[in-house]
């Protein structure tokens, strides 16, 4: 990435962040063996649908306004760039293609809550980027959905744990 990119771009990746998401819990929800799991990772593909959503419309209204974000030492473009060729988007498999039949659920929560927060990191990036005009609230909420999808994951692992 140069100093300069295309917020589409970048939204575009959220895109697919949020895809890989979705499959990764319907995947999960169609493998686990509790029920209580089932509905929870049902619940969770949803609201990554309903983000995928969120980012596809700021992408498609960031495509007719032509926004460009910068920064002048590039360090966000790095940021994201490194964030996106690394951790969000695996080079060799969907994380969908981890969850096996027989997987424990405390390996699918594992992955999930380093899912989820790699993806904060990365809507983190976009925030510090994005103008407020153009939908930078937007990201926000994203951001604290996420958060809490931390949480629920790790109250449902840590209920495992107990048991």
């Amino acid at each position: 990435m140069s100093g300069a990119y295309n917020i589409e771009e970048v939204l575009e990746m959220a895109c697919q962040i949020e895809r890989n998401g979705g499959r990764y819990y319907r995947r999960a929800a169609d493998l686990v063996t509790s029920s209580g799991a089932r509905e929870l990772f049902r619940e969770l593909a949803a609201m990554e649908d309903d983000h995928l959503l969120t980012f596809d419309g700021m992408r498609a209204d960031a495509a007719t306004r032509a926004i460009l974000l910068g920064d002048q030492d590039d360090l966000i473009a790095q940021y994201l760039q490194a964030l996106a060729d690394s951790h969000v988007f695996p080079r060799h498999e969907s994380p969908a293609d981890s969850i096996m039949p027989g997987i424990a659920e405390k390996d699918v929560l594992l992955k999930a809550i380093s899912m989820e927060k790699e993806s904060i990191a990365y809507y983190l990036g976009i925030r510090e980027a994005m103008p407020a005009s153009a939908g930078r609230d937007k990201v926000e909420l994203i951001i604290r959905e996420e958060m809490r999808h931390v949480t629920i994951l790790s109250n449902r692992l840590a209920g495992l744990v107990r048991a």
